[in-house]
């Protein structure tokens, strides 16, 4: 192997630095590179790929301080313009070809604007070691990734051993990546496949050297450079199967461009395709259309045929759906879904049953069941307790390969960090159905459709129409959430009510020759609507004077005692302290049931304040009582049910309605029948039959899309 020597330079070596808006970075970078103690002389040259940031007047100032050393080059104004159509891939790679053509040094090297070298002499010590050994072309060390946070952590997808390699094995069973190496300035780019100038990084720059010298590889046992990590944006803090496929990406370019390394290649990415074919139901085009993209317009064969081959085996398998649930409380909202595909054998279905997160307001949490795990544990699909509190160990939803998730309630706060929607939207379509009808405005609306949840979710099943208008005028479709992809189908729970009337419920403890009141205070004081703390006394007393004739029950929202513990409103030894006044009343009991559907329909009437519950205890045709207090807050539509409700603004008011209607007077009851007929009409197809139908078309859409492709 005879390396290029320059006639027209005593350049040792190149020093290739790429740019694009690293402002924040490039001193660090460049103190690295001029850090660099060395017996040679060495050239920089830096390639800026259309910054827009203060990047260049940085690079300006180090051109005054280091006079003659560096040089810096940008597009002109018709080379811009072709970067400009290429992706932010395709640009780097022609920069740093730009920069090596330029580069008249023995050695290259190849820096990033935002890394840095992590030794002083490894200049020194690589450039000693290649000319001491014609027979290597590369000599490099370990990358180690730094952190936002100052740590440090060594970059391995395979052991580091240092010391002497051949090209097939380094290529084989080693990995680093090229800044981390100085390298032999003779690579022919005229003999390698064209895609090879848009993907011109790490692995490529390696293999091209290979390709030209053949030669070795020799490692240094230290660290050369340092990766700098951005938030969310790392390849290592991708999904497991995103880093697979993008690893794939560059299999069938490095056969093309070294066929002699092909063996090494297929070897060096077994452990991506191993990992890829055991879970190939993952690989669609809908989950991962970038990387699809990028392996058409690479010619990556053996990714394109993962895509087809999993596009196949949709046809041929089970949807599988999975319900994230906390709470069974509102299990309600998703139960005719459920229903719908358990009596449809495309469907394969599972529920996850998980405590919920409780968060305190100085900052700490801890996780608390609300009897996920019992409540589900009989049903007829496969039931997963999600938590293993003894090792303090989640299920990995992933390990399910699901194709669907839907989730209950649209708070990513309530959940551990590995249930995230942005996380679990890597892996699978996340669909959501409103745990109630949003009959509550402005605060409350903001908290239920807030973008953190949201970006991540796919299919939002809206409760009531108008609600793609509302999401794009609020910004809420981002991410990953179209608008073509909010629909109004109807409201789940009503689906199916006529099967609770007439219904008896475990809740209610007395005979049906008293009048049922049902109390729902609402949760929480900061909204202004809570009358928990006005009325908790009066109610006793007023169960107390109609023990012969009032059943009393109090259903309390299962976030109010979390929610005044976290507050310090009333401490749980206040909460047990209150709860034990129920026992010394005969008629009346708290509300310990979960599902709360058919205690609805077992009442005569609703006390509550304002809750999403008021939809659907509408249906049930009972009276129904508004707790005012501060502000009713309703958006429109909870204005429009408003009207069949008896207000009452202090507990005068609310015993004077119960004892009109315990009378036997209703004056709204023919108001609200109507306003049933036409603000909650029922459709024709039940909503979670409508869902159903929906979510097996998308499913089946990506097959045969890859069926035309195959005829094409």
């Amino acid at each position: 192997m005879e390396k290029k020597r320059s006639e027209n330079s005593t350049v040792m070596l190149s020093v290739c630095i790429t740019t694009y808006n690293t402002e924040r970075d490039i001193d660090a970078a460049l103190e690295s590179v001029f850090a660099q103690e060395t017996s040679f002389a060495f050239e920089v040259l830096i390639g800026d790929d259309g910054s827009t940031d203060g990047t260049i007047e940085k690079i300006a100032k180090w051109q005054v301080r280091r006079p003659g050393r560096i040089h810096l080059f940008r597009w002109n104004q018709e080379e811009a313009a072709a970067q400009a159509e290429r992706d932010f891939i395709a640009r780097a790679s022609r920069n740093r070809l730009r920069l090596m053509e330029r580069a008249r040094g023995t050695y290259i090297t190849f820096l990033d604007g935002d890394d840095a070298y992590a030794d002083p002499y490894f200049y020194e010590r690589a450039v000693q070691i290649l000319e001491q050994h014609p027979d290597i072309s590369i000599c490099g060390g370990r990358t180690e990734m730094l952190f936002p946070n100052g740590t440090r952590r060594p970059l391995e997808l395979s052991p580091w051993r240092p010391g002497r390699w051949t090209a097939e094995d380094y290529w084989a069973h080693q990995y680093t990546h090229a800044e981390a190496c100085i390298l032999c300035n003779d690579i022919d780019m005229e003999a390698l496949p064209p895609q090879y100038r848009d993907c011109f990084d790490d692995n490529l720059i390696v293999l091209a050297v290979f390709a030209r010298l053949g030669g070795g590889m020799y490692c240094l046992p230290d660290t050369t450079a340092l990766y700098r990590q951005h938030p969310g944006s790392s390849f290592f803090s991708r999904p497991p199967m995103e880093r697979c496929l993008l690893d794939l990406l560059d299999i069938d370019t490095e056969i093309a461009a070294a066929p002699a390394l092909g063996p090494a290649a297929i070897t060096r990415h077994a452990a991506s395709l191993r990992y890829v074919q055991a879970n190939i139901d993952e690989v669609t085009k809908q989950r991962y259309p970038q990387i699809y993209a990028q392996a058409q317009s690479k010619g990556a064969d053996t990714v394109l045929a993962l895509f087809q081959n999993a596009a196949v085996r949709r046809s041929t398998r089970k949807i599988r759906v999975v319900f994230l649930c906390y709470r069974p409380a509102i299990w309600i909202g998703v139960k005719s879904i459920y229903e719908a595909m358990m009596a449809d054998p495309a469907f394969d279905v599972t529920i996850v049953a998980i405590p919920i997160k409780l968060n305190y307001y100085d900052g700490g949490f801890r996780y608390v069941s609300e009897g996920a795990e019992d409540y589900f544990k009989d049903f007829d699909c496969r039931v997963v307790c999600g938590y293993d509190a003894g090792q303090d160990a989640w299920t990995d939803l992933e390990r399910l390969h699901p194709d669907y998730v839907f989730y209950l309630q649209p708070y990513n706060i309530n959940l551990p960090r590995v249930y995230n929607t942005h996380l679990v939207s890597q892996y699978a379509k996340i669909c959501y159905v409103p745990y109630g009808m949003q009959i509550l405005g402005s605060d409350t609306e903001e908290s239920v459709l807030n973008p953190d949840f949201f970006s991540g979710v796919t299919f939002f099943f809206a409760g009531m129409p108008g609600r793609r208008a509302w999401m794009q005028e609020h910004g809420r479709c981002i991410g990953r959430l179209r608008p073509e992809n909010i629909l109004f189908y109807g409201y789940t729970r009503l689906d199916h009510l006529e099967q609770y009337l007439g219904k008896e419920s475990k809740s209610w403890h007395l005979g049906r020759d008293r009048m049922r009141v049902l109390w729902m205070p609402r949760w929480c004081t900061s909204e202004g609507n809570c009358n928990f703390f006005r009325y908790k006394d009066d109610v006793l007393a007023y169960a107390s004077r109609h023990e012969a004739d009032v059943e009393w029950l109090f259903r309390p929202h299962p976030q109010m005692w979390k929610e005044f513990v976290a507050t310090g409103e009333m401490p749980e030894a206040e909460q047990q302290a209150y709860l034990a006044q129920y026992d010394a009343h005969p008629n009346a009991f708290v509300d310990e049931q979960q599902a709360y559907t058919q205690t609805f329909y077992a009442s005569d009437v609703l006390v509550a304040d304002g809750t999403s519950a008021f939809a659907e205890y509408f249906m049930t045709g009972k009276p129904i009582i508004y707790c005012h207090k501060e502000r009713d807050n309703f958006t429109a539509y909870g204005r429009q049910l408003a009207e069949g409700y008896y207000i009452a603004n202090d507990w005068q008011e609310v015993e004077a309605w119960l004892d009109m209607l315990q009378a036997g007077f209703d004056p709204l009851a023919s108001r609200r029948q109507k306003m049933r007929k036409e603000l909650l009409p029922a459709g024709d197809v039940p909503a979670g039959e409508r869902i159903k139908e929906k979510l097996k078309e998308d499913f089946h859409a990506e097959t045969e899309t890859a069926a035309e492709e195959r005829e094409g």
